[in-house]
């Protein structure tokens, strides 16, 4: 059995992404939140602020339906640029899509102004969980559009989409990974541990003020579970430190219901039977610096996927599969590393042999490739 990895090679796409932002705000207007001024009854301001939120959806389904299609398209080329034959049970190709690729997008120039007036850098509106959902499901009873072009031979791990369950009394941000194989979502995974690269953004003058939205949902779980801190938490350091210890203490990753749907055990593994027995692992960004999988997993699986925005490749200890191991960042790295002994690993990570990557770019696309490696 043979393996190929096609990644998408976010220094060659994003310029394209720009210009496919620019086309779709040429035809679509980004809609005014509304504010409740002291005469406005809250009666009145709801309606407002429900038929804001109605519209705002749409103009997000509208959005990720585009992003959608355009993806698909670009795995259309890259599939013909492999010769990928549909009927080929010796080989399995697997596409992957970086950390935050799925969000909410604002016209060019809008900047995001925190509770305390200061602007928030790096911040990423999150999708309604009606949209990642439809990301997962489809629409109107039809597959997803990554999901229809997937095939037995042929898996998609589709980066990661940031989004908000507004279901509950205060609204939870995720960062999930979808994975799609023979014309469905399989599986699905979430990150563990918070950065500011997550969409969260970063504002100097009011570290705090998004941070609830990572954490308030958590506090009920992680105090459940008594994890010491958890009401308290606060920074990034307190928050991840609770994660750290709640995955400690009940040997799960925390994760929402939507992905929990694809996910019953709750860990970052899943084996497929078709077209042949292959078990796959993730881990997201900081979550692979942090060696969620290894903590989590009783054994490696064969190859391990990192969704990433900005990943660093020094710990020995991050390394978790049999075979290969799978990048695919935000920033630009895409490629696709043979598993090496502890040894090796170490030399590797310290520099003394840096480690060789198996990819090269696909002429004519924005991906980067593997040729046919043994499983």
């Amino acid at each position: 059995m043979k393996f190929m990895h096609i990644a998408l090679n976010n220094t060659l796409a994003r310029p394209e992404l720009a210009n496919l932002q620019t086309q779709f705000w040429s035809n679509h207007t980004f809609p005014t939140k509304p504010i409740q001024d002291d005469v406005e009854t809250d009666a009145a301001f709801d309606a407002r602020l429900q038929a804001y939120k109605a519209s705002k959806y749409q103009l997000q389904d509208d959005w990720i339906n585009t992003l959608e299609v355009w993806t698909a398209g670009q795995i259309a080329k890259a599939m013909q640029a492999v010769k990928y034959d549909p009927t080929d049970t010796n080989c399995l190709y697997v596409f992957t899509l970086p950390e935050g690729y799925w969000h909410d997008i604002e016209p060019a120039g809008k900047t995001h102004i925190s509770a305390g007036g200061s602007p928030v850098y790096k911040y990423s509106n999150p999708l309604y969980e009606a949209t990642a959902s439809n990301i997962l499901t489809g629409r109107h009873g039809y597959p997803g559009v990554l999901a229809s072009i997937t095939r037995k031979n042929l898996m998609i791990f589709a980066g990661t989409i940031w989004w908000k369950d507004t279901t509950g009394p205060v609204e939870i941000l995720y960062n999930t990974a979808p994975v799609f194989h023979d014309e469905k979502c399989v599986f699905a995974w979430e990150k563990q541990l918070l950065t500011e690269e997550d969409g969260l953004g970063r504002d100097s003058q009011n570290p705090a003020d998004k941070l609830h939205k990572w954490v308030d949902g958590r506090k009920v779980d992680f105090a459940t579970a008594s994890i010491p801190g958890a009401a308290g938490a606060v920074t990034m350091d307190e928050i991840n430190g609770c994660a750290e210890a709640y995955m400690g203490t009940t040997h799960r990753g925390y994760l929402s219901p939507l992905a929990a749907h694809y996910n019953a055990a709750q860990l970052p593994s899943f084996t497929i039977t078709a077209p042949a027995n292959v078990s796959f692992g993730i881990d997201i960004c900081a979550d692979f610096i942090s060696a969620v999988s290894s903590k989590l997993l009783s054994s490696p699986p064969d190859i391990q996927i990192v969704p990433a925005s900005g990943v660093s490749f020094r710990y020995p200890e991050s390394y978790y599969a049999r075979k290969y191991h799978c990048f695919c960042d935000l920033q630009g790295a895409a490629g696709t590393l043979a598993s090496l002994s502890a040894a090796e690993r170490t030399a590797a990570c310290a520099g003394m042999k840096p480690f060789q990557d198996l990819s090269h770019p696909s002429a004519g696309t924005l991906f980067n490739v593997t040729d046919q490696l043994p499983l």
